[in-house]
C-alpha cells in the first residue's frame, strides 16, 4: 500500500485495538475477536509481539495482517521493526524506550506508518518534530494528526 494510501485510512479510524500478551494456543479466539471488532472496517489494530518467538511472531503477524487486510483495517507492530518488515505490516508504534523515530524511518522507508505512545513526561513539541504519523496516549492534547486516546485490548 502507498504511503499516500496509508495517511488517507489512517485518518479516517476511529478504533484502536491492542493485541497484548498473547498464547499461541489462543491463535483461532484471538483472530474470531479480532473479526468482529474490525468488521466495521474503522480500526487500527495493534500488535505487540514481546512474548512471542520471532517464528511465531512473524507467522501470527502474517494473520493478522491479512485479517486486517480484508476488513480495511491498519495492522501496527508495537517496537519490533523487524518484525514489522517481515510480515509487511502498514507500520509501527514507538515509545521512549525504543529505536529512534528518525532510525526507524530510515530503515521502514516512507510507506509505512510510524506512532508514538507518549506519557505525560514527555515533550509533545520533540516527538511532533520528528513527522510521525499518529499519536496513542492518555493525555488531552490538541495536535493536527490522529491521536488514539482510547482503546480495547484483546
Amino acid at each position: 500500500m502507498s504511503e499516500k494510501i496509508n495517511k488517507i485510512l489512517l485518518k479516517i479510524k476511529k478504533e484502536y485495538v491492542v493485541i497484548n500478551q498473547f498464547n499461541p494456543r489462543d491463535e483461532n479466539t484471538i483472530l474470531d475477536k479480532l473479526a468482529k471488532k474490525i468488521i466495521s472496517e474503522n480500526c487500527m489494530v495493534e500488535f505487540n509481539p514481546t512474548n512471542l518467538t520471532d517464528k511465531n511472531a512473524v507467522k501470527l503477524g502474517k494473520k493478522l495482517k491479512q485479517l486486517c487486510a480484508e476488513f480495511n483495517s491498519l495492522l501496527i507492530i508495537k517496537d519490533r521493526i523487524d518484525i514489522a518488515l517481515a510480515i509487511n505490516s502498514n507500520g509501527v508504534i514507538l515509545d521512549r524506550n525504543s529505536i529512534d523515530i528518525y532510525d526507524a524511518k530510515n530503515i521502514l522507508g516512507e510507506h509505512f506508518i510510524i506512532g508514538y505512545s507518549i506519557t505525560e513526561s514527555e515533550n509533545i513539541e520533540n516527538i511532533l518534530a520528528q513527522n510521525i504519523d499518529f499519536l496513542k496516549s492518555q493525555q488531552n492534547i490538541n495536535v493536527n494528526i490522529p491521536i488514539f486516546d482510547n482503546y480495547d485490548a484483546l
